[in-house]
């Protein structure tokens, strides 16, 4: 994460949550095991709210990733 941050990009489940571990989202279909997927925004971005969807559908996962849901607010620039 050192690197974003010095290009001026924080972790949105960071800046939600203000916990530095972060939720797995690869997993080998049941079990997380990596921390793989990341939205990173800007200081002009407001994370409004960050989740991993870990949801199944008719017992089976649609991708061995679970995805990454937020919702942003973008500032106006002028």
């Amino acid at each position: 994460m050192a690197r974003h941050s010095k290009a001026g990009f924080t972790d949105a489940e960071f800046l939600l949550t203000k916990n530095a571990r972060r939720t797995k989202t690869y997993h080998t279909f049941g079990k997380p095991t990596s921390v793989l997927d990341a939205v990173f925004v800007t200081s002009q971005v407001k994370v409004k709210k960050h989740r991993i969807n870990q949801q199944i559908f008719g017992n089976k996962y649609p991708s061995d990733h679970f995805p990454t849901i937020v919702e942003l607010d973008f500032e106006k620039r002028n």
